[in-house]
């Protein structure tokens, strides 16, 4: 289960912040859920300075208001798109273009994607455009022009004031022909001579631009613009013109053609598309990547229309959105999906005096992307079933439909049995291929309207709705159809390319009633589902209220013993072990619990809870430390013996990676003789890892701890870990011993353990002697050591001291008990 989640997270994850884009993710309030590295890149702070910040923080303030509208119509359920700014602490603006995706759940606002792309370049580009637009209006206003007239009769000039003014001469000034021609720069003077003479004798009009140095030495650039004067009897007699100062102007078009080239450059070095279209809609300029998005070379699009060009596009949105942007001179924004070439388009198109310009980028990848994030967040990738929380609301619905109507649902838990053995054993390809059998097989039995997610791991939830109002023939109708599945699944080849049944496991509960919750229905589908697995499996189960009462038991009894370890409510028993003299050898400390309300509580109703839930770690720490401490205590008293105190230890407690560190702790701690420790084991402990096992005894060894295997003959009892174990001593299991006498096979058994224990140069106990004719057989036999209820019970440690302390024969009169 732990890989599947984690596969799904990766997944997730790699879409996410893969995206070339910002990508944010904000939840219902406005603040930051996740980000991507580019979102963070272009906050320049890292994500733990962004996550869990308002976006509104990240919005220039003039942009806020259209910005907070978006964002609520996203979560509306309508996809946004808007344009802002930021300044950061740098005083540097950024602008966005926003798109803004509902996360919706059934139509249900739960937050939104934010998908965020940087285009302070293309805003840059358009301020240069205005620019440009603004030095040539400025050139025209600020152009300098002036009059002239020669009068042939004398060959004088006369200029106007502004005209002396560009020859910076004083007004009025009056200059020959020659002298005018003079103030041309040296290459000019043959050009303009020559234009005169053909307007004064031939009257060839002249308009021409050419470079003159004024009285104070600056050259200037002019327009020279001249034509005849005829008199009544078509005599030529006068040649007057115009002069302009152009200087300015020339120096605005060097500028501006260096600028076009700039722009030029920039727009074909973008990444994004851009074209411009006049206003009788014919392509004027395309780039490089406006020829690759449209597959369609400049020279076949210039000068002819975007109808010409597309005809399909006549009609759609994309005629719609042009015209208005054109008739109402402002920008307008769309996506398009372009059917013929198959791609998705984002589109901006912007008014400008000489028609529209046109931004577009290809945007399938995103699209394919969103799609995805959507699909993850609501579907298991492996199966493609609802996934965890799609399934939750289309419970919640079913539930809000059923008690509407009057009907009844139901919920079938499903599990399959041994698949991590499976998945262990074939190998996680063969599994995900079973995991999406599975899922196909269970779509095949259920009817369209139900539905089957993927809970997580190996297991399945099918919701059905629209059953009978009739809790007994809704039932039926769940149990009919979770024997179908049983049926289908059992079916040879479900795990591929192998001639395998499959089984499972399934738990049913109705729904329908006012007062049920979509969380209280899922426990009691899981419930009836354990239920089946301890059933043996292959099987169904429907919850019985009985499940739950035992739950809830169960549920009181773990925080009763949570309670009990904080008020030390526990205290180790011990009971006596004697040898054949009838002396104490040793005890075994056995924990009891001295419940305030119920008295002594056996352990079998708290020892297999404590080791399910984990708590098994504080009592047997708590059990080691007492024990060691009385050890250390009784060590103290002079006279009194050197025996070893055993204690039991649970699986779970031996295999932490702490327990051998916490043992020498205790004994450092304590006092305590580590050579009168004993630890108790069972088979099921030594199993689990035999080197990880061999190590900790060995290191506990070292300091003189000693280990007893309990209930020997009822586990496993292998030879092989006999062999290599580093034991002290096997204890023979009362199962046993109590048959020795009644049952031939209980006592062979006994012999053999003897006689294996023997032979292994191991110490051997017998526990459960009741009876001193079992007693006997087992000396007999050659057992020294014994544990029952012939000796003691297991007594608290005030009168354990009482009577077995003082060194006295126990003669098997129970004393104590």
């Amino acid at each position: 289960m732990t890989d599947d989640l984690s596969h799904i997270l990766e997944a997730y994850r790699a879409l996410f912040h893969g995206h070339p884009d910002a990508v944010h993710l904000i939840d219902t309030q406005g603040f930051f859920v996740e980000v991507n590295a580019r979102a963070c890149q272009n906050k320049g702070m890292p994500p733990e300075d962004v996550l869990g910040r308002h976006y509104s923080e990240f919005v220039a303030p003039e942009d806020l208001e259209r910005a907070s509208a978006a964002f609520e119509g996203a979560l509306r359920g309508h996809p946004q798109r808007v344009e802002y700014s930021w300044e950061d602490d740098a005083g540097e603006r950024s602008y966005y273009a926003v798109l803004a995706i509902p996360l919706l759940v059934d139509g249900h606002g739960q937050g939104v994607y934010v998908i965020t792309q940087d285009i302070t370049e293309r805003k840059r580009a358009e301020q240069s455009l205005r620019d440009t637009e603004m030095m040539l209006r400025a050139a025209n206003r600020t152009a300098r022009l002036g009059g002239w007239m020669v009068d042939l009769s004398t060959n004088r000039i006369k200029w106007s004031d502004e005209t002396c003014a560009i020859h910076d001469l004083p007004s009025g000034t009056e200059v020959s022909v020659e002298e005018g021609v003079n103030f041309y720069a040296p290459e000019c003077i043959d050009r303009i001579r020559a234009l005169f003479d053909a307007c004064a004798t031939q009257g060839v009009p002249f308009d021409e631009e050419l470079e003159i140095i004024t009285a104070k030495g600056r050259r200037l650039w002019v327009r020279s613009m001249g034509e005849a004067v005829r008199d009544a009897s078509g005599c030529i007699t006068q040649v007057r013109g115009a002069f302009q100062d152009i200087s300015e102007a020339k120096r605005t078009q060097a500028e501006i053609k260096q600028l076009e080239g700039r722009l030029t450059v920039a727009m074909e070095a973008m990444t994004d598309a851009f074209l411009t279209i006049d206003r009788d809609y014919r392509y004027t300029y395309a780039n490089r990547e406006a020829e690759r998005l449209l597959q369609k070379s400049r020279s076949e699009i210039m000068g002819r229309t975007v109808w010409e060009v597309f005809p399909d596009l006549v009609g759609t949105v994309t005629e719609t959105r042009f015209r208005e942007a054109m008739d109402e001179q402002r920008p307008v924004h769309y996506e398009l999906y372009y059917e013929p070439l198959e791609i998705w388009i984002e589109i901006g198109v912007y008014p400008w005096p000489d028609g529209l310009a046109v931004l577009f980028r290809d945007i399938s990848e995103r699209k394919r992307t969103e799609e995805e994030i959507q699909f993850l967040a609501f579907y298991d990738p492996l199966t493609g079933l609802p996934n965890r929380r799609l399934l939750m609301d289309r419970l919640q619905q079913a539930l809000a439909a059923s008690v509407r109507h009057g009907v009844r649902g139901a919920v079938l838990f499903l599990d399959l049995d041994h698949f991590k053995t499976l998945n262990d054993t074939l190998g996680h390809t063969e599994g995900d291929a079973l995991l999406r059998r599975v899922a196909e097989c269970l779509k095949d039995c259920v009817r369209a309207t139900d539905t089957v997610a993927r809970f997580g791991g190996d297991e399945y939830v099918i919701v059905l709705g629209d059953l009978d109002p009739d809790p007994e023939e809704a039932m039926a109708h769940a149990e009919l159809m979770a024997k179908k599945i049983l049926t289908a699944l059992t079916q040879p080849g479900n795990l591929p390319g192998r001639e395998r049944q499959g089984t499972c496991s399934i738990g049913i509960t109705l729904f329908g009633k006012p007062d049920d919750t979509v969380d209280e229905i899922m426990k009691q589908a899981d419930l009836a589902m354990y239920q089946a697995k301890a059933s043996g499996r292959n099987t169904l189960r429907r919850f019985d209220p009985v499940m739950q009462a035992t739950v809830n038991r169960r549920v009181r009894t773990e925080a009763e013993v949570r309670r009990a370890l904080e008020h030390m409510e526990f205290e180790p028993y011990y009971q006596p072990q004697v040898d054949l003299t009838g002396r104490l050898a040793g005890a075994e400390a056995l924990v009891r619990w001295q419940h305030p309300h119920r008295g002594i509580v056996p352990p079998m109703e708290f020892i297999p809870l404590a080791e399910e839930t984990g708590l098994i770690f504080g009592l047997g720490h708590f059990m080691l430390e007492r024990v060691c401490r009385q050890v250390a205590a009784w060590t103290s008293v002079a006279g009194h013996p050197q025996w070893c105190v055993a204690v039991n230890v649970s699986a779970r407690q031996f295999h932490h990676p702490d327990f051998v560190q916490e043992v020498f702790s205790l004994i450092d701690e304590t006092g305590a003789g580590a050579h009168q420790l004993q630890l108790e084991l069972t088979e099921s402990s030594l199993l689990v890892d035999m080197d990880d096992t061999i190590s900790k005894m060995k290191a506990l060894k070292s300091r003189g701890v000693s280990f007893s295997l309990d209930d020997f003959g009822t586990g496993y009892s292998s030879l092989y870990y006999l062999k290599h174990l580093p034991l002290d001593q096997i204890k023979i299991d009362q199962r046993f011993v109590r048959g020795v006498l009644d049952d031939a096979n209980d006592a062979a058994i006994v012999r053999a353990i003897i006689a294996l224990a023997r032979s292994l140069g191991l110490n051997v106990i017998a526990e459960g002697v009741e009876d001193r004719r079992v007693q006997s057989f087992l000396a007999n036999e050659g057992c020294p050591m014994f544990q029952g209820y012939l000796y003691s019970r297991p007594v608290p440690r005030d009168e354990f001291e009482r009577f077995f302390l003082n060194g006295e024969l126990l003669n098997g009169s129970g004393s104590g008990g």
